[in-house]
């Protein structure tokens, strides 16, 4: 199993990221999580590339593995996308 996912894929969470919008995430477990996206990032665990979301949330930092999201929502208002399926 990949630790990474697609670049299209991981271009949309800049872009999340750069604008600071607010996201919905859906993950794999069935769970939400919602916040306003700040960074994206790689980083190693025990020889492993992983990517990380970093979202804030009534003023907690969360941190979210790209690889645990099955779908990404905007709520803000923008001209970039709205949805993204990752995967199901």
């Amino acid at each position: 199993m990949s630790n990474v996912i697609s670049c299209a894929k991981y271009d949309y969470f800049e872009i999340a990221c750069i604008h600071h919008y607010e996201v919905e995430l859906t993950l794999k477990s069935g769970e939400l999580v919602s916040g306003i996206a700040q960074n994206v990032k790689t980083v190693r665990h025990q020889d492993e590339r992983k990517e990380i979301l970093e979202i804030t949330h009534d003023n907690k930092n969360i941190e979210v593995e790209l690889i645990q999201i099955c779908k990404l929502n905007v709520l803000t208002d923008n001209p970039h996308f709205n949805e993204v399926i990752l995967d199901k």
